[in-house]
């Protein structure tokens, strides 16, 4: 197969798009780091080999810069006679592969990748990527992991030459794992889920020790069923014994309760026959009072306005007589005095006024004279003030004693038109008439109260036949008292109280008992069900160990197969083995430049090991420099690409494969390549411009930030 051309749509950098060519022969693309040249190495495998309805993160890593809609892919290439194209958009999820001139396509993934894996020679992706393909960074695989499961793989592949002796590695692989699998917590305690033997071994021993607990149970159910025997029959005794206790607390607390009753309708029927003479009484009364009422006649009949004129007239009379005595004595103890004391004095002060201004000269005598008639005017002055004042409060006393003598006259005229109109001789004999009429009146207001009170709300006749209910229903609990069942005596406080607390003290023990019953019902439930339990156990542990040996054996058929398929692989690599180890011996001595001439190994890239023409031993590639060991596992790739593809010439694609590589290791690989060359395409991707004065035909990639040409 010879790759011809490869376009990109939305690729990473290569965007919007971008395509180049490639030749038959020693293909290099050259560009600094950054430029693109890994993102060309996986554009490659992902148009020989991803499915373009996958959404996987690898899918992902191939989205342009800042673009969310997946890229494009077209790879053209001849294998043979024939061309093909082939076009995947993981955007739409297509798929169109044409073979030219003979016209065919392939629209589903699944045709056109088995199509293009045997084009290649090499089965799948894994052994594409793990001989003919080295990325960058992975030409030394790590010592786990799945690019070394990978290697690992192709190698054996490539150790048995494929066919018999393929498959038998690939069952030799499965049985080991199906062994482990088996295996798992055997010897090692530190597993999380154990393997089928070990878990039935756990199975078997949970159950043994369940047959063990159910035996024990067995035994321990007998011992439950004697307990609830007795239980049961303590529980018909302390019931037994309870009946009889309740019913005789019941006949006495019957009996009393009619006692209590009793006495209970004795005392409101007492009260009820209190109140009934109470009311015989009262109703004698009130007609005693009604008939002292008639015998007043009019003045029992006086209205209310009238008679309360009349009271109130009576005493403002009574007010009045006594105001108007006190007024006659305030008149007879008024003393007027007389008006000759101020007379006189006032003559003998003008007399002295008179003679103080006629006398002559002398020393002293003018003043004392004036001095005792001015003395002598003013208390002539004061004197006639005084009886001019009392002579005043005299009137206004008689006056006053006059105005209520003239209201006392009218008083009685009133009190005797009243009196005229009652029918009484005089006011007092009315008014006593009135008065006691008033209090027969108040004494029968009070007696009827008393009367509501005695009936409360209720008739004499309802009183009468509560009354009548009363004795009655005495008369009935008496009647029940003597009944056969209260024949016995009668129980006194001291001995009731001892019965309760002896019926107390049983029913807390006919409960506990209950219980204790019931718990033993449940408990001996659970052990019947684990009797049926025994059975199903015994029969599990069969099984289980059935299942053990079965296990055990398969594991025995296994080892022995495994053992039998190591002898058939040993006897299948033969041949192929030693081509293998011819064609990795030659490719060593070319790009060691005859250092190392001899190469050994095993099944594995790890027991490989190289030896020079002047040793005796042999060296594994990790003891000798970094770079030898890059050499080294890039012949071992180049030699898988040529076994596993057989007649098939697949491309080489080399990322960046010489990093370790000095200047003669570098020109003895590029010698080699040029060899292989010869018979297959080669495309290495390095940013060594030297590299591309070997090549056939060189693709040079600008340096990131520089525009691309589509």
């Amino acid at each position: 197969m010879i790759f011809e051309r490869l376009e990109l749509e939305r690729v990473r950098r290569f965007t919007p798009r971008f395509g180049l060519t490639f030749a038959p022969g020693l293909n290099a693309v050259v560009g600094p780091n950054e430029s693109g040249k890994s993102t060309i190495f996986q554009a490659l495998v992902a148009a020989l080999f991803w499915d373009p309805t996958s959404t996987r993160e690898e899918v992902r890593s191939l989205y342009a810069w800042g673009e969310e809609r997946p890229f494009s892919l077209r790879l053209h290439f001849r294998a043979g006679d024939n061309e093909y194209r082939l076009w995947k958009d993981f955007h739409t999820k297509e798929l169109l592969l044409e073979e030219h001139p003979a016209g065919t396509t392939w629209r589903d993934a699944k045709s056109a990748h088995r199509l293009i894996a045997d084009l290649l020679g090499l089965g799948s992706a894994e052994f594409f990527t793990a001989s003919a393909a080295v990325a960058q960074g992975r030409l030394v695989p790590p010592e786990r992991g799945r690019d070394r499961k990978a290697l690992e793989r192709a190698l054996g592949e490539a150790m048995t030459g494929g066919g018999d002796g393929g498959g038998a590695e690939r069952a030799l692989e499965l049985l080991s794992r199906d062994i482990q699998r088996i295996t798992v917590g055997m010897k090692d305690k530190a597993y999380k889920i154990p393997g089928p033997i070990k878990a039935a071994e756990v199975r078997l021993a949970d159950l043994e020790e369940r047959y063990r607990g159910l035996e024990m149970a067995s035994a321990q159910r007998q011992s439950h069923q004697r307990a609830m025997q007795a239980a049961e029959e303590e529980l018909a005794e302390v019931a037994k014994a309870l009946e009889a206790k309740q019913s005789l607390l019941a006949v006495e607390t019957e009996r009393r309760q009619i006692q209590d009753t009793l006495e209970e309708h004795k005392k409101r029927y007492v009260e009820t026959e209190r109140r009934h003479r109470a009311l015989v009484e009262n109703a004698a009364r009130l007609r005693s009072l009604e008939e002292a009422i008639e015998r007043l006649g009019s003045a029992a009949g006086l209205e209310a306005g009238d008679f309360k004129a009349l009271r109130g007239a009576a005493e403002r009379r009574e007010v009045l007589s006594r105001t108007l005595d006190e007024a006659k004595q305030a008149v007879l103890d008024t003393s007027v005095p007389g008006l000759r004391a101020p007379a006189v004095l006032g003559a003998c002060g003008l007399a002295l006024l008179l003679l103080g201004s006629l006398v002559g000269p002398w020393p002293g005598f003018k003043p004392a004279t004036v001095t005792l008639g001015m003395v002598a005017l003013l208390a002539a002055g004061w004197l006639w003030h005084r009886s001019q004042v009392a002579r005043r409060v005299l009137g206004d006393r008689r006056a006053e004693a006059t105005r209520r003598e003239m209201e006392l006259r009218e008083l009685e005229a009133r009190m005797g038109e009243l009196a005229g109109r009652a029918g009484e001789a005089s006011p007092s004999e009315m008014l006593r008439a009135v008065e006691e009429a008033a209090r027969l009146r108040d004494e029968r207001d009070k007696m009827l109260s008393e009367r509501d009170g005695l009936l409360e709300g209720r008739s004499a006749e309802a009183l009468e036949a509560g009354r009548t209910e009363l004795h009655r229903q005495m008369a009935v609990l008496e009647e029940r008292l003597g009944e056969e069942r209260f024949g016995g005596p009668a129980l006194d406080a001291e001995r009731f109280a001892g019965m309760r607390e002896e019926a107390e003290s049983l029913a807390s023990r006919r409960e506990e008992l209950s219980k204790q019953v019931e718990r033993l019902t449940g408990v001996l439930e659970v052990l019947a069900d684990q009797a049926d339990e025994l059975a199903e156990v015994h029969e599990a542990m069969e099984a289980a160990k059935r299942e053990l040996l079965r296990h055990r054996r398969g594991l025995e058929v296994r080892e022995l197969a495994k053992a039998v398929l190591e002898e058939a692989l040993r006897a299948a690599v033969g041949p192929a083995a030693e081509q293998f180890q011819q064609i990795l011996g030659r490719y060593v001595a070319e790009v060691s430049g005859g250092r190392y001439t001899a190469v050994r190994l095993g099944g594995t890239l790890a027991s490989l090991e190289v030896q020079g023409p002047h040793r005796e031993e042999f060296t594994a590639p990790h003891q000798l420099s970094y770079g030898t060991e890059e050499q080294l596992l890039l012949a071992a790739r180049l030699t898988l690409a040529e076994l596993l593809a057989g007649e098939r010439s697949p491309p080489l694609l080399l990322d960046e494969p010489f990093g370790a590589f000095d200047e003669g290791r570098l020109r003895a690989t590029m010698e080699l390549l040029s060899s292989i060359a010869q018979e297959r395409q080669v495309i290495v991707f390095t940013h060594q411009e030297a590299i591309a004065s070997v090549c056939d035909h060189v693709v040079v990639l600008p340096p990131p930030g520089e525009r691309l040409e589509a």
